[in-house]
């Protein structure tokens, strides 16, 4: 008869925190980064056309 094996059993689940960090860094790559680099990328372009 065939026993079942236990898959991974000695694996370490991930814990709240670890979710929770990942959800922050989510949340502020787009939230944060993402409009910081867009004003940037504008202003840059801006600054470069008025001198031009």
């Amino acid at each position: 008869m065939a026993t079942l094996k236990a898959n991974n059993s000695n694996r370490k689940l991930p814990d709240a925190s670890d979710a929770m960090a990942s959800y922050i860094a989510l949340w502020r790559s787009s939230a944060v980064d993402l409009p910081l680099a867009l004003m940037s990328e504008s202003l840059r372009f801006m600054g470069h056309r008025l001198q031009a």
